[in-house]
């Protein structure tokens, strides 16, 4: 289980990584803080990750108080506009099948929510939000 924000971040990114490229898919994965630099015509993926609030889940002594940090994952799937839905539709049951109902290094992922975007600047675009949290003690 992760003790710190960055261990959960990695855990969730090497996941993501590992499932990806297990499955054979070569579309460009673009990580927080990065540019895309996709192939003319090519699709790619955009990972964020963001805690967005933490609570207090058991109390004691210290090394006993269990925090539990939740977030999200958001998964840009970005294909070429004008190819219709279908496409970026399979990315996104891709995108999906990688963290929903998952637990990972002591991250446990709920269920995943695809929300349309539309087209913009050449790309039609669909948004992956699965939940996650994690517990450690302090």
């Amino acid at each position: 289980m992760p003790e710190t924000f960055a261990a959960a971040a990695n855990a969730i990114r090497s996941h993501f990584a590992t499932e990806w490229q297990g499955l054979g898919r070569t579309e460009q994965v673009v990580y927080d803080n990065q540019t895309a630099t996709p192939a003319l015509g090519a699709a790619y993926v955009a990972l964020l990750i963001q805690v967005a609030t933490s609570t207090i889940t058991g109390l004691g002594g210290a090394g006993n108080r269990r925090v539990r940090p939740r977030g999200l994952v958001s998964v840009d799937v970005h294909t070429p506009v004008d190819q219709g839905d279908g496409p970026n539709q399979a990315l996104v049951d891709v995108v999906a099948t990688i963290f929903e109902l998952r637990s990972v290094s002591g991250v446990e992922f709920g269920a995943a929510l695809p929300v349309r975007v539309g087209p913009r600047d050449g790309w039609y675009t669909q948004r992956v939000i699965v939940p996650f949290y994690w517990d450690h003690f302090r």
